[in-house]
């Protein structure tokens, strides 16, 4: 699905070229029946790869598509005419300075594109940790805590985890996923390698210097300096890049913070059991 989407737009962006550079030679005839300089003519042509740049956002296809508005006019406007040869050297000097001006507007759009993307994305991750934080405050239970981070992990950049919570035995929970995000059962590791996070409090997993070759990387779930579980984000035999890390950890200090709570209160809940269990009558 990828592909054809990649294909339909690769095929688009021919199509504009073609279209823009259709236009940009009719206008430019137009302009030398008018009278105007040829040097004029290639402004024109200037003009075209600057649309093409801003509407494609690629800046090879840019520059392919200025090289050939070069030859086109070079072929139709410069004596001799319907040929690729040059008998003014200022027209060289012209046509250097239209692919230079060219060169340095495909970067300027490119960088500027990329800047607005990750502007776009820095929004999106700030509203979805903004949402995903706002749901905690009013969950209880350690279950609805865990899957909730889940979800909102799935549902912000698609990625599948597993959760553990710390027993009170200093073992793992049983495992908290979400099976309608795991095709394949086997795709599940055994507890050796949450259980090993637990134990030394230290991620370890795909892009750590421990157990490196597992498809899955694990974090401790902390919150005040204790260890309340581990999460598994599943790699899929890749490395987890920096985004992914940064976003990966603010939800999980959401998390340790809802546990904490909810884990807190139940002690609490069971000291003053105890306490009303132990008073004289």
């Amino acid at each position: 699905m990828k592909e054809k989407r990649t294909v339909r737009c690769g095929a688009l962006n021919y199509g504009k070229a073609a279209a823009a550079l259709a236009l940009c030679t009719l206008l430019a005839l137009a302009l030398q029946q008018l009278g105007a300089h040829t040097e004029n003519c290639l402004m024109i042509y200037l003009l075209g790869t600057i649309i093409i740049i801003l509407e494609t956002g690629g800046y090879l296809f840019g520059m392919g598509f200025a090289a050939v508005c070069m030859l086109v006019f070079n072929f139709l406007f410069t004596d001799p005419r319907l040929s690729f040869k040059v008998s003014d050297p200022n027209l060289l000097l012209t046509m250097g300075i239209f692919l230079v001006v060219s060169l340095l507007t495909a970067v300027l759009v490119t960088r500027l594109q990329q800047q607005e993307r990750l502007a776009r994305d820095l929004a999106r991750r700030t509203q979805a940790l903004f949402e995903i934080s706002s749901g905690y405050l009013n969950l209880s239970g350690v279950d609805n805590i865990v899957y909730y981070g889940l979800r909102s992990l799935y549902s912000a950049r698609g990625d599948r985890c597993v959760a553990y919570v710390a027993s009170p035995s200093a073992g793992l929970s049983k495992p908290y996923y979400i099976a309608a995000q795991f095709d394949d059962p086997a795709d599940l590791e055994g507890e050796a390698l949450p259980g090993w996070c637990l134990v030394n409090a230290t991620p370890c997993g795909a892009g750590t210097a421990f157990y490196g070759e597992s498809h899955w990387l694990y974090l401790p779930i902390r919150s005040s300096g204790r260890v309340l579980g581990v999460l598994g984000v599943f790699c899929g035999g890749g490395q987890a890049g920096d985004e992914q890390m940064l976003f990966v950890r603010t939800v999980l200090s959401q998390m340790g913070l809802a546990l904490e709570r909810e884990l807190g209160s139940g002690e609490k809940a069971k000291n003053s059991d105890v306490s009303s269990a132990g008073a004289p009558a």
